[in-house]
């Protein structure tokens, strides 16, 4: 509830061994399983249980696993360190907090890894569908390991919020406090004509704003490549935006290479993407 302890995420596949995890550690970013549809099944969901309760064991922890009654999660094996909680049926979207806005957050950034690494392709010379296909199982890794860091704490205490899984009484000291500042700003500034007192109480963190926002910034640098970022002429002895924007991206390429992959490079390199673009927009 705290948000503090993100468990690294499950990705099933159709393939045990898919060719572009050739010579890299997947295991240090995500677990992956495979199953004939890429569905989560009774095997694989107990076999990740499992393990998880030998890693609480070892830590001396005991948690509580919220979980809906999907057929794939039914329990076959005996837990000591995990204690699981049933939702009623038809009550997910009410009472899960992943449904009230961890899952869409994470989806949110993962999708905008994806669009920005299909532009990035785009600016060195791909074709639009060129870009899309050559897309691997390893860029999704990549991509649900950095949109899994971005999912934040306060998201994830939000979402438990929202789900009212807060004891009543925090919510209680939470909302005087509230009113307190809300009345306290509303004299400091002044405010002839402020919000309903109602309205701005009820107002809560949900992660429709992030993805209006994640897809405004998108839509932004959309435009930007559609019209060429890198338009102006610059002297031969200087370096352009264009030139400077494949060169990062090539050296990027090389770290997502088999024999070369470095994920804190990689990190590193669409950082700097980012501040060229960022640099090409201040000019």
């Amino acid at each position: 509830m705290a948000g503090s302890d993100k468990k690294i995420p499950l990705m099933i596949g159709k393939y045990q061994k898919p060719r572009c995890f050739k010579n890299i550690k997947i295991e240090k970013y995500l677990k992956y399983c495979n199953s004939s549809k890429a569905w989560m099944t009774q095997k694989i969901f107990n076999e990740w249980l499992y393990h998880w309760d030998i890693e609480l064991k070892k830590k001396k922890r005991k948690i509580l696993l919220i979980i809906d009654q999907c057929p794939s999660h039914k329990i076959l094996i005996e837990l000591k360190f995990i204690e699981i909680l049933f939702l009623p049926p038809n009550t997910s979207t009410i009472l899960q907090p992943m449904d009230q806005g961890i899952i869409r957050s994470f989806k949110t950034k993962f999708n905008k890894f994806k669009f920005n690494e299909i532009l990035q392709k785009i600016e060195c010379g791909y074709g639009i569908h060129e870009s899309y296909k050559n897309l691997t199982l390893k860029d999704g890794v990549l991509f649900t390991y950095f949109g899994w860091n971005k999912v934040t704490e306060e998201t994830i205490k939000n979402c438990f919020r929202h789900a009212k899984w807060i004891p009543r009484k925090e919510q209680i000291q939470s909302s005087n406090y509230t009113i307190e500042k809300y009345e306290e700003t509303i004299k400091q500034l002044n405010i002839l004509d402020p919000m309903e007192q109602s309205d701005f109480l009820d107002y809560t963190y949900t992660e429709i704003d992030e993805v209006e926002e994640s897809l405004e910034n998108d839509d932004d640098v959309n435009e930007k490549q559609t019209r060429g970022i890198f338009e102006e002429k610059t002297p031969a002895n200087e370096i352009n935006h264009e030139d400077a924007f494949k060169m990062l991206h090539n050296i990027k390429k090389y770290y997502t290479q088999d024999d070369t992959f470095n994920i804190n490079a990689i990190q590193m390199i669409n950082q700097l993407i980012k501040d060229t673009i960022f640099t090409k927009k201040q000019h």
